[in-house]
């Protein structure tokens, strides 16, 4: 309801502005040197022109070339829209020819200037210029002015009532995140493992709590910032990786491959967690059967992130906790990285696989 009020709200204002245009310009034209039925047909013509300059630079070039930073063809695209207008105006005006040059000089036949005084004559033809055709283009390349910027507006206006969407998602998100991640069951078991281990004076002990400390800071302290490095967040998946493990009996069939160059890159936090957890879940791991494939490539603006599970032939879950869910994750990459991120889902019989591509 509140999206259709908004929607009346703004073709309303587009007809006001456009009616209050074509009001004066049909009065100046009337009050110059035309008639009423020159001056509403003019008129006509050239807000019609305009109108349609202003809607195709703005919701066709601006977004599909500008936005996406293609220059040279927006730059191609209005030369090409310049001469669309000027065919468009040749056509309209044998509907009804109109001469404005030819009715100034009828104007100053009839009424001459003073001896000796000098009136310039910008609708005299010279050789090789038309005046109507440099008055279209000047025309023409104002309202592209204008369509820009108020495109410009409406795109600052977007950004930041997305930004204000995203505090009040990131704050329903925020608790289910450090449940998910940092739930109680995963303490329990966590703190067990480590218990065993160093009851039975195993090396690595010392290790894992450092591990376990190193994962509680970075959730409740680092992961609060809208950004972190790209090494942050792949340590983080090392040590739950690495507590994941230690549940299992055995050398579990996990493939991991990480390959960042680029650890500087800065990502939102706890972004790839959600799908690792979901493949440890799901995936059956203590079976022989059960097995996990999770690939991690940067390069200098781009993340790929893949990840595949088994499925057993009946459902299985290690734990209750329901995580964040993959619908909560597909709306937090939309507000995250609108159009600069792609997310593919396969969920077959045997096998479960997203594919997560991101431009930073």
């Amino acid at each position: 309801m509140v999206r259709k009020f908004e929607r009346a709200r703004n073709i309303g204002i587009h007809l006001i502005f456009w009616l209050a245009y074509a009001t004066l310009m049909y009065n100046w034209m009337s009050s110059a040197w035309m008639d009423y039925i020159q001056s509403l047909w003019l008129t006509l013509r050239i807000v019609s022109i305009h109108a349609f300059v202003f809607y195709i630079n703005v919701y066709l070039l601006l977004p599909k070339l500008m936005e996406k930073n293609r220059y040279a063809q927006y730059f191609l695209s209005i030369v090409a829209l310049l001469f669309l207008v000027y065919f468009l105006r040749e056509m309209l005006s044998h509907v009804i020819p109109f001469d404005p040059a030819e009715r100034i000089r009828q104007f100053r036949k009839m009424n001459p200037p003073p001896d000796g005084m000098n009136i310039p004559r910008p609708f005299d033809r010279r050789p090789g210029v038309n005046p109507r055709v440099v008055m279209d283009i000047i025309s023409v390349v104002a309202v592209l002015f204008v369509s820009t910027t108020y495109w410009l507006t409406q795109q600052t206006r977007k950004r930041k009532q997305a930004e204000v969407s995203l505090k009040n998602e990131n704050l329903n998100t925020e608790l289910r995140l450090l449940k998910s991640q940092i739930n109680p069951h995963f303490l329990f078991n966590a703190l067990n493992n480590i218990y065993s281990m160093s009851f039975t004076n195993q090396k690595n002990a010392p290790d894992m709590i450092m591990k376990l400390s190193d994962m509680l800071r970075y959730v409740l302290y680092e992961s609060n910032e809208s950004r972190v490095s790209l090494a942050r967040e792949v340590d983080y998946i090392h040590n739950f990786i690495d507590f994941q493990k230690l549940k299992l009996e055995g050398e579990p069939n996990i493939i991991i491959d990480i390959n960042v160059t680029n650890h500087a890159l800065l990502v939102e936090p706890m972004l790839f967690i959600p799908f690792i957890e979901n493949s440890f879940k799901h995936s059956n791991l203590e079976s022989d059967s059960g097995w996990i494939k999770m690939l991690l490539n940067s390069d200098k603006q781009q993340i790929t992130f893949e990840i595949s599970n088994s499925k057993p032939k009946q459902t299985y879950s290690k734990d209750n906790t329901s995580g964040i869910g993959l619908e909560n994750v597909k709306k937090r990459l939309q507000l995250l990285y609108p159009e600069k991120h792609e997310l593919i889902i396969e969920d077959k019989v045997d096998s479960f696989t997203a594919k997560l591509v991101i431009l930073v």
